[in-house]
């Protein structure tokens, strides 16, 4: 008898030790999550301090990705609803971010090389319109001046080079003959054309591509001589009737 109550005291006894423990145990926890909170308090205060909450971010993340998206969806809109005034806006626009590309990572660059197709089609319906052929021309331009920077760069050019592009490029060069940025980013075009008109054009169709090349060194020598004034312009044409030979 005298075990069992021996036996239930320190039992007892044990359970107050262990209750204690865990009570003491608890209460500390909770200061550390106290001290924990505290110090996050004060590091966010820390972080916060001097910030002026008037002032707008200077830029969203996104936006430049964005402003891409934004543009390439407006000019093919644009071009499905046949607007020549608003193409030319967007196509502007989109061709602005790009060449402000500073890698090859830029997401604007990428926009405007995936709009080669739409660009095409834009050049190939508005031919008439000084305006769509001008801009379309300097984005074709920016275009392959920036994918040089990428590893497929040479096979994104290829790819679109296309003999119906380099016919209309040609036919916006005839009726826009008095205006210089039309005959400045077309006689660019007709150089880059040129030099791969072996290699691409030709492997489209011969024939076409010599008729192709007959225009091409026509419209060039026009805007040499009606734009002899204007060195750009002049050197360009003479590149482009150079490689056309």
């Amino acid at each position: 008898m005298l075990n069992m109550r021996s036996s239930r005291k320190a039992g007892s006894k044990g359970e107050w030790v262990l209750k204690s423990l865990q009570k003491e145990a608890s209460s500390i926890e909770q200061e550390i999550s106290d001290l924990q909170e505290e110090n996050e308090r004060e590091e966010v205060l820390r972080i916060l301090e001097g910030y002026d909450f008037d002032e707008p971010f200077d830029e969203p993340f996104d936006e430049p990705q964005q402003e891409a998206e934004e543009a390439l969806e407006a000019l093919q809109f644009a071009v499905a609803m046949g607007d020549g005034q608003m193409i030319a806006k967007h196509c502007r626009d989109l061709n602005a971010q790009a060449s402000r590309a500073s890698g090859s990572s830029d997401e604007a660059l990428f926009h405007l090389i995936s709009a080669g197709s739409t660009l095409e089609s834009a050049l190939d319906r508005h031919t008439e319109d000084t305006g769509v052929v001008a801009a379309c021309c300097e984005a074709f331009c920016t275009m392959f001046a920036g994918v040089v920077q990428l590893q497929n760069g040479e096979q994104i050019i290829l790819d679109c080079m296309r003999l119906s592009l380099a016919e209309a490029i040609v036919a916006g060069l005839s009726q826009h003959v008095d205006d210089r940025q039309v005959q400045l980013f077309g006689c660019r075009l007709l150089t880059n054309l040129a030099v791969h008109k072996s290699k691409v054009l030709a492997a489209q169709d011969v024939c076409a591509a010599e008729v192709w090349a007959t225009g091409a060194r026509v419209a060039a020598g026009r805007a040499r001589r009606v734009h002899a004034n204007d060195e750009e312009v002049k050197a360009w044409a003479e590149q482009a009737m150079r490689q056309l030979c």
